[in-house]
């Protein structure tokens, strides 16, 4: 689920390797979108493998069994966050 505000904005799936790639624009400040992640990924199952200060953002990794993905989290605008999350499921 992703927080109140939100907008896809696009989406890539490759079946054939089971890869998806989400990008997604959220009405929030680039650490409060950062501690939203964190809390909800463990709710949903995932294991939150890291999360840190990256260049110009945010980055998390996660994973649930075999599956594994990362977000990258940016403020393109100020108050508006830009994730772009990426999972593989094999």
């Amino acid at each position: 689920q992703l927080p109140a505000g939100s907008a896809v904005g696009s989406t890539m799936v490759v079946t054939k390797t089971g890869f998806t790639e989400v990008i997604v624009r959220i009405s929030a400040e680039l650490g409060i979108t950062a501690e939203y992640f964190n809390q909800s990924l463990p709710l949903g199952g995932f294991t939150v493998d890291a999360s840190e200060a990256a260049d110009a953002g945010w980055a998390i990794s996660f994973s649930r069994g075999e599956a594994k993905g990362t977000i990258d989290l940016t403020e393109p605008v100020p108050g508006i966050s830009q994730a772009v999350v990426r999972y593989n499921v094999p």
